[in-house]
C-alpha cells in the first residue's frame, strides 16, 4: 500500500482512532491501534521494584510505553495536539528518534498496560484493606480472643441447660425479645419521614454548569448477567451528566465469556470500558470492586448492579449533596425501590421491606448522624475517602454494611438523597433465600468484628 498504507482514514475506522493517525502521519511515525502485537510490555522501574502507583498513573494517563520485540525496544505515544509542534522540533534536532517512536491511542495503551499489569493491580487489591489495618478484613473470621469468648460462652450455656434444663435459656429469651422490640420500635419511629417525604416532595434539582462538573466514575460489577447488558446500556446513557465527564467501567470476570462477548457486540466506546478482573479467589463483588479502585478517574463513584435502573437525575442529586455537605461526608445512599412489587406476595413483601429500609429508616439514622448500613447498588463516595479507609473488602459478603461501618469507624459520614434506582425483587423463594443468607451471613461477620468492640 505504499507510505501511506497506516494513514490512509477508512469510513469504518473507529472514530477514537482517527486523530491519532493523523497526528501521526504528520509526525511522519507510524501509527499502530493494536500495540500489543509489536512486542511485550515493560513495565515502569517502579512498578517493578513493586510500587503499584507507578502503574496505576501510567495507565490512568494512557499517553506512553515501552515496548520490546525482537529488536530494540520502542516508545508507544498518544500525543496531544499541544504537544506536535515540541515533538516536531525535537525530530528537527535527532532525526533518529523517529525510529524509536509509534504512534497509538490512549485506550490501547491502557489496555497493554492494564494486561500486563493486571497481577500485580490483583495482588494490592486482595491485600489492600488487610494492610490498613488486619482487623477490618474478613479474611481472618475470628481474632484468637474472640475465639475463645465464644467458645467459652458455649460451654457457660451448655452447662446451664445441663443444670438448669431449658429454664436457663429464658434469660436469652427476654434480652433477644427486648432486642428486636427496640428495632421495631425504631422502624415505627422511622416510618414518620415516610408520611413526610410524601407530603413534601424531593426539591427541583440544582443546574450546575456543565463546564464545572467533575469526572464521575461509575463502576458496573456482572457476573453471568449478558442478558442484562444491553438494558444496563441504555440505563447509563440516560443518566443526566456530561459523557465527556463520565468514566464507566464495566468489571467482568476472566471467566465470564458470556457477558464479555455481550459487550463486545455494542463495541462501546468512550466513556464506556470493560476492565476483566483476573480468575483468582474470593470470586466475589467487592473483589472486583477493590480490584478497579486504582483505576477509578471520577472525584465521586457509585456502584450500581447489572439489573439497576437509575433516575437520570441520581449523578445531578448525590452532587449537590456532597457540595452541600462538610469534608467528613464521605458516602451519599440513594433509596432503592421495587418496580415488580404486583408480581406475587414474595416480591410485595421485599417491595415494602425496601420501602421502610430506604425510605425511613436509612433518612432516620443519618437525621442523628448514626452509621447506615448502605444498600449494595446506588452509594456515592468522595474517592478520596474510599481510598482512605481502604476500599472494599473482597472476602466480606456484605460489603455494603461493611463500608457503612467503617466510614462511621473512620469519623466519617453518610446522608440519604431522594432519586431513587428502579430494582427487580427475587419472584422465587429459592433466589430470596440465597440473597438473604448471604446477607445475613455478612452481619453476623460484622457483629464479631473488632470494629463493633473499638
Amino acid at each position: 500500500m505504499g507510505i501511506l498504507g497506516n494513514y490512509l482514514l477508512a469510513e469504518d475506522e473507529p472514530e477514537a482512532e482517527r486523530p491519532f493517525a493523523l497526528r501521526a502521519f504528520r509526525l511522519g511515525l507510524p501509527f499502530e491501534p493494536a500495540p500489543e502485537s509489536l512486542g511485550r510490555v515493560v513495565l515502569p522501574q517502579e512498578a517493578v521494584d513493586g510500587e503499584s502507583k507507578a502503574l496505576v498513573a501510567a495507565i490512568q494517563v494512557g499517553r506512553a510505553a515501552m515496548v520490546r520485540g525482537k529488536g530494540a525496544g520502542r516508545l508507544v505515544i498518544a500525543p496531544d495536539e499541544a504537544e506536535m509542534e515540541s515533538l516536531a522540533a525535537a525530530f528537527e534536532k535527532m532525526p533518529e528518534l523517529r525510529e524509536r517512536l509509534v504512534v497509538s491511542t490512549p485506550d490501547a495503551i491502557r489496555r497493554m498496560l492494564f494486561s500486563t499489569g493486571s497481577t500485580r493491580l490483583l495482588d494490592e487489591a486482595l491485600r489492600r484493606l488487610e494492610r490498613l489495618d488486619a482487623a477490618f478484613s474478613a479474611r481472618r473470621l475470628l481474632t484468637p480472643a474472640q475465639a475463645c469468648v465464644f467458645a467459652g460462652l458455649a460451654l457457660a450455656l451448655l452447662l446451664a441447660v445441663a443444670t438448669s434444663g431449658w429454664h436457663a435459656l429464658v434469660p436469652l429469651d427476654l434480652v433477644a425479645g427486648a432486642l428486636f422490640s427496640t428495632l421495631i420500635v425504631l422502624r415505627m419511629m422511622a416510618l414518620s419521614l415516610v408520611l413526610d417525604y410524601t407530603v413534601n416532595p424531593p426539591s427541583a434539582l440544582p443546574a450546575p454548569d456543565p463546564a464545572r462538573l467533575p469526572v464521575y466514575t461509575i463502576l458496573l460489577p456482572l457476573y453471568d448477567e449478558a442478558h442484562m447488558v444491553p438494558e444496563l446500556v441504555r440505563a447509563m446513557n440516560r443518566l443526566d451528566w456530561p459523557r465527556d465527564r463520565l468514566d464507566i467501567k464495566f468489571l467482568i470476570e476472566a471467566r465470564d465469556r458470556a457477558t464479555a462477548r455481550a459487550l463486545e457486540k455494542l463495541s462501546l466506546t468512550t466513556p464506556f470500558e470493560v476492565i476483566v478482573v483476573p480468575d483468582a479467589a474470593p470470586r466475589t463483588k467487592p473483589k472486583a470492586l477493590a480490584f478497579a479502585l486504582p483505576l477509578v478517574r471520577g472525584e465521586f463513584v457509585t456502584v450500581y448492579d447489572a439489573e439497576d435502573r437509575p433516575d437520570p437525575g441520581q449523578l445531578i442529586e448525590a452532587y449537590a449533596a456532597f457540595r452541600a455537605g462538610d469534608a467528613r461526608l464521605a458516602c451519599v445512599q440513594a433509596p432503592l425501590l421495587i418496580d415488580n412489587g404486583e408480581m406475587n406476595g414474595l416480591a410485595g413483601l421485599f417491595a415494602m421491606e425496601y420501602a421502610i429500609l430506604f425510605d425511613a429508616l436509612l433518612p432516620f439514622l443519618a437525621a442523628l448522624d448514626l452509621p447506615l448500613p448502605l444498600g449494595g447498588t446506588s452509594n456515592h463516595f468522595r474517592r478520596e475517602a474510599l481510598e482512605r479507609i481502604g476500599g472494599w473488602d473482597p472476602y466480606n459478603v456484605t460489603e455494603d454494611a461493611d463500608m457503612g461501618i467503617r466510614l462511621a469507624r473512620f469519623g466519617l459520614k453518610a446522608k440519604t438523597i431522594t432519586r431513587p434506582t428502579y430494582e427487580e425483587a427475587p419472584l422465587s423463594t429459592k433466589l430470596w433465600l440465597a440473597q438473604r443468607t448471604r446477607w445475613l451471613k455478612g452481619w453476623m461477620r460484622l457483629g464479631a468484628s473488632p470494629i463493633f468492640s473499638q
